[in-house]
């Protein structure tokens, strides 16, 4: 082994720091196997060539450990584990930017739905699906003065089952798609 492929190898296992020691040694004994595959026989090219196209060990690293995370992520099946993943490789691209505040606002809703449904028994006046006849008004939640001219409440106590419904289903929908999207993530 060249001095140089020792110290790429060196550098690639301090960046997996973070994988589990066996998952590391199978990454550099990986690496090193497909160093010399490239290194030796007929169609051999240089160890710079070689390690040009892996890039540099900690770039090459970065891609592992990303996989490690958005695989143990999964693996837990937690919503708050899945989009920390996703909040973890922000600076990835523009479809994980957007796709994490995409996400979250999706999280947002599920929660501000559970909110109205717990909140309708403490004002119950208060809380409802409004509209106004006399001006172009649709409110879903707190309204402060429920006694104004031509409004009206349409869902009554069934706001409680609703919101509660909701909340679940938008629960649901959101984590299934927070999964494919961390599957698509996976290089």
């Amino acid at each position: 082994m060249s001095p140089e492929m020792e110290t790429y190898l060196k550098r690639l296992r301090w960046a997996l720091a973070g994988l589990p020691e066996e998952d590391r040694n199978e990454i550099v004994l990986e690496t090193r196997s497909h160093f010399l595959d490239r290194l030796e026989g007929p169609r051999a090219i240089p160890f710079e060539t070689v390690a040009k196209e892996l890039g540099p060990p900690e770039e090459y690293a970065r891609r592992f450990r990303e996989n490690y995370e958005i695989s143990a992520a999964l693996g837990s099946g937690s919503a708050v584990r899945m989009l920390q993943a996703v909040a973890k490789l922000l600076g990835r691209s523009l479809q994980v930017f957007l796709g994490f505040f995409f996400f979250l606002f999706l999280y947002l809703n599920t929660v501000a739905f559970a909110l109205v449904a717990v909140l309708k028994p403490v004002f119950p006046e208060n809380m409802g699906l409004w509209t106004s006849s006399r001006e172009p008004l649709f409110l879903f939640g707190f309204i402060e003065d429920p006694t104004r001219p031509g409004l009206s409440e349409h869902l009554g106590w069934w706001l409680v089952p609703v919101c509660l419904a909701l909340s679940v289903l938008l629960y649901w929908g959101t984590t299934a798609l927070l999964k494919r999207f961390l599957r698509s993530l996976r290089r």
